[in-house]
């Protein structure tokens, strides 16, 4: 079977009956060198990852018993935020943990909640049902926390990698952050994907051949098979370019490349949490 090539740079595909045009994931941002051979990151794009990361700090608050200490940065004045992380609740299938800043005397505010998913048989650590969320505006790097936490744990456990499912408003967030699309073929009967297709145009108010253009398809001379992944990749692509806000019930399968998996294993050692 032969599959098509799917690139981060537009790629004509054609197989039998549609003609697809292949997007692919945002180009990286461009990096101030450091003297650090960590620096500049290649597969892990942001700009905010590498002032939290490359920053010299250690976090200065009193240790509680219980949480971990990391830190993230001011969105205004760039100076580091000391974070608290508690581990909520922990087992063999799932874990959750909280994230928090201290805003005067003992009181701490919650800013932020992973939920992570063990899987055994893949060797993976899988989305939960629930979306890992940042609550405080006001702070840069909260994400990139729970990105970390949840690889700290991939490597606690010997996984090979992370999983997770990308909404449209957190997609370029995770990019950056080093996740690309995995391939999901699934088969449409013609009547399905013609009524997906007109669906969407709805959807998009974008007429049907802009939207036969974002599908994917893995071919060969007896059936073409739809890869949901890419073609989800492409619409949010789409309507993030044109502005377009559609409600977050897509969800993109995304995992750590292998580069992009060595670039946060280097993090990890220069600002361990999980200590």
């Amino acid at each position: 079977m032969k599959i098509l090539p799917i690139k981060t740079e537009y790629t004509y595909n054609k197989p039998s009956y549609f003609s697809k045009l292949g997007f692919g994931s945002g180009q990286g941002d461009t990096f101030v060198k450091t003297t650090d051979n960590t620096f500049p990151l290649k597969a892990i794009t942001s700009k905010t990852a590498e002032m939290l990361y490359s920053l010299d700090y250690t976090p200065i608050s009193e240790p509680r018993e219980g949480y971990y200490l990391a830190h993230v940065l001011d969105r205004k004045t760039l100076k580091p935020v000391d974070i608290y992380i508690q581990k909520q609740y922990s087992n063999s299938v799932s874990a959750e943990y909280f994230f928090y800043r201290k805003i005067y005397d003992d009181l701490l505010k919650l800013v932020g909640i992973r939920h992570l998913k063990f899987n055994d048989d893949i060797q993976k650590v899988t989305p939960s049902d629930r979306y890992m969320v940042s609550y405080d505006k006001n702070l840069m790097g909260i994400g990139l926390l729970e990105h970390q936490i949840a690889v700290e744990e991939m490597l606690k456990r010997g996984y090979k990698n992370v999983q997770i499912d990308a909404i449209q408003g957190a997609y370029d967030f995770h990019t950056k952050a080093g996740f690309k699309s995995t391939d999901y073929y699934v088969y449409r009967p013609p009547h399905r994907l013609t009524a997906s297709v007109y669906e969407w145009c709805d959807r998009l108010k974008a007429g049907e051949r802009t939207v036969r253009d974002m599908l994917v398809f893995q071919h060969d001379s007896e059936v073409s098979m739809l890869n949901l992944n890419k073609t989800l990749e492409n619409l949010v692509l789409y309507v993030n370019k044109n502005g377009i806000r559609i409600a977050d019930d897509i969800k993109i399968r995304m995992e750590l490349p292998e580069l992009a998996l060595k670039e946060w294993k280097e993090l990890i050692k220069l600002k361990p949490i999980l200590k």
